[in-house]
This record gives C-alpha cells, sequence and structure tokens, in this order.
C-alpha cells in the first residue's frame, strides 16, 4: 500500500481523530491524487497553555520530539471548545478533561439559559526544508442534551461514541453531529476546511518534494525514528460518502 507513497505522519494518540482524518484523506483522494498515504504515529508531546491556536500548535510543533523527523511530513491537531456560559474563555484545550468530570445534571443546568458553543480546530503541518503551515477553523454551534447516534453511524468512530459530538449541534442544523449521515456531517466537520488545505498544499509540496527528497528517503527517516507506525487501507471507504468498516475506539 505504501510502497509508491510519501507518508503523512498524523501525530495522535486518539484512534477516532485518526479514523476521522483518515476518511477526508480518502474523501480528498489524497492517496490517488498525490500519492501521500495518512499514517498515525501515538506519540504524545507536551502542549503549552494558552487559548491562542496558532501559538498552541506553533509551540506544540516545534518540540525536540519531533527534531529526528524533521525530514518527513507530519501533522499535529488541536481541537479547543469555548463556552458562551463561559464568557467563551474556556475551557478550550481542556475541554474533554471538564467535560469529563460533570454530570448530565451540571451540564443540563449550566447550558440551560446559554448554550451557545465554539469549537475551534487548527492543524500544523511540518514540511521538509520549509516553515510549518498553521491553518485554523471554528464552527458554531449550541450544546445540546438530547441527541442520539444515528444508527448508520456506527461504522464512524468518530460519530458513534460518547464524546462531544454527541451533544454538538453545529449552526445551521437542528441535529447533534453523531445524529447526522456522513454527507450531513461533512456540511459542518469543524476538521475539514483546515484538512482540505492541507491536501492542497501538500500536493504541491510532495511534487516539490519528489525532486529533492524521494520517498525512499522519507519512509527510511520514519522506519529509522518511530516504533510504531499506523497504516490502514483506505479503499475500505469505497465512495467518498461510503461506508468505512471502522469500531469506536479512543477520544476525540
Amino acid at each position: 500500500m505504501i510502497d509508491d507513497n510519501i507518508p503523512l505522519l498524523l501525530i495522535t494518540t486518539s484512534s477516532r481523530k485518526f479514523d476521522h482524518l483518515r476518511y477526508l484523506s480518502h474523501h480528498n483522494n489524497l492517496t490517488q491524487n498525490h500519492n501521500v498515504v495518512l499514517a498515525q504515529v501515538p506519540w504524545e508531546y507536551q502542549e503549552i497553555q494558552s487559548d491562542n491556536m496558532d501559538l498552541l500548535l506553533s509551540e506544540a510543533i516545534q518540540r525536540k520530539i519531533f527534531d529526528d523527523i524533521r525530514n518527513t511530513f507530519f501533522m499535529i491537531e488541536q481541537t479547543s471548545v469555548f463556552f458562551d456560559a463561559m464568557d467563551s474563555r474556556g475551557p478550550g484545550q481542556y475541554f474533554k478533561k471538564w467535560w469529563d468530570t460533570k454530570s448530565d445534571e451540571d451540564l443540563k443546568l449550566k447550558f440551560s439559559r446559554n448554550p451557545g458553543a465554539t469549537i475551534e480546530s487548527g492543524l500544523a503541518l511540518n514540511i521538509p526544508d520549509h516553515d510549518p503551515l498553521i491553518f485554523t477553523n471554528t464552527q458554531k454551534g449550541k450544546i445540546n442534551m438530547d441527541g442520539e447516534i444515528r444508527e448508520e453511524n456506527k461504522k464512524y468512530s468518530w460519530l458513534s461514541s460518547d464524546d462531544f459530538n454527541l451533544y454538538f449541534t453545529p449552526k445551521g442544523s437542528t441535529k447533534v453531529y453523531n445524529e447526522m449521515n456522513i454527507s450531513e456531517f461533512l456540511e459542518y466537520d469543524f476538521r475539514k476546511p483546515n484538512f482540505d488545505r492541507i491536501c492542497e498544499r501538500i500536493g504541491e509540496y510532495s511534487s516539490i518534494i519528489r525532486n529533492k527528497i524521494t520517498p525512499d528517503s522519507i519512509r527510511t527517516v520514519v522506519e529509522s525514528n518511530i516504533e510504531n507506525v499506523i497504516y490502514k487501507d483506505t479503499d475500505s471507504f469505497g465512495e467518498s460518502t461510503g461506508d468505512p468498516k471502522q469500531s469506536s475506539l479512543s477520544d476525540l
């Protein structure tokens, strides 16, 4: 699957995030059009505490843990959530830890009068011999404690778990993410705009890199410095709005 392809490494411990972006890579025909294949590297890295997404990503992608793979394509993704009931100042990057400490009753009470919320997603892309590229996107909406999981979404790990996608209704819709079919979800997907831009740029850079750095040299760097690289076959997705075979895995 990867013999003639350039690996694009996603640094994340979240298998659901990887499944989500893997679907988007299939939707963008990343491998077919650019011979680039998405792979997961389950590394943890230190983050600063900041509500500034550009600063958060700029600091993170410069961590020493990544020094040995600078000569590859890799990216990190950060998701933050801000609640109007908290004056749009938090909990930011720590929303999942904050959310998990609250009961449904606590959440219903807190958001009953002011359910507004904003998801901010950021993607940073490392490119060999180039400054990193950073893209950010926001999706406004509201908290909905009455959402359900659409039966057919059980095949999509990021749309079938008891995480924030079960409680967020994006502006312009009446459904939480987990209630939408895959076509509806793509219209409101908070990660899709950034990843679409990544795909556009990586197509340009992959052509340039091939003239300076061979795919074999990139794979050698990856294999020499990373013990556990996870590849999954995107052919299982079929059409761009098809039915990938996936299981529910780790967090958002």
